[in-house]
């Protein structure tokens, strides 16, 4: 059963898994089986100077759609603007 999760396609969430990572990743849906589909799926992880946008699996083309077991899920949430736009400008095929 496919659950009303809120988000629309293509909205960036934060996802806390029970490993401990948190993505952000642009909200693809979920498949049949209630996996989260998300595409250009960057880590949040501390840097010298704050915190940096990462690729999440290094041997997987960084737009390719991943899914992910929402049994590992902690919570998934719409993201803040900051850290939205920030995302938004490192992903974005269109440059300045």
């Amino acid at each position: 059963m496919l659950i009303d999760t809120g988000f629309k396609f293509g909205d960036v969430v934060s996802v806390k898994t029970t490993t401990g990572d948190e993505l952000l990743g642009s909200y693809r849906g979920e498949n049949s089986d209630g996996s989260i589909k998300l595409s250009k799926v960057r880590a949040l992880g501390h840097g010298e100077s704050g915190f940096v946008l990462m690729q999440y699996i290094f041997s997987v083309d960084p737009d390719e759609v991943i899914n992910i077991n929402k049994d590992l899920v902690i919570v998934i949430a719409k993201t803040g603007k900051i850290f939205a736009d920030n995302y938004s400008s490192q992903t974005s095929s269109i440059v300045l």
